[in-house]
């Protein structure tokens, strides 16, 4: 397969990040998220129990994976994971 060329790869950085969001889990040290696959991961292993069914963190899982694939809004899925993770308590 031929390499993508640059303008396409640099699209798919800025997709793919976002200015970092510094997440607390419970009982653990802060985390980093800065990219949209750190989003998933985090919203799928790290989220708090209590609110694994909350309908923004919902949203913001199918948010975050639709702008890590290049599709939907990347600022607003960053938006909706802050919101998430506020009514989580996981923001400082």
């Amino acid at each position: 397969m031929p390499d993508q060329p640059m303008e396409l790869r640099l699209l798919k950085s800025r997709i793919r990040s976002f200015q970092p969001l510094r997440l607390v889990p419970y009982d653990s040290v802060p985390i980093s998220v800065a990219r949209f696959d750190e989003a998933v991961i985090f919203l799928i292993r790290h989220w708090p129990v209590a609110f694994a069914l909350s309908p923004l963190r919902l949203q913001a899982l199918a948010a975050c994976r639709g702008a890590m694939e290049g599709e939907g809004d990347p600022v607003a899925a960053r938006e909706v994971l802050v919101k998430a993770a506020d009514e989580a308590g996981l923001l400082p």
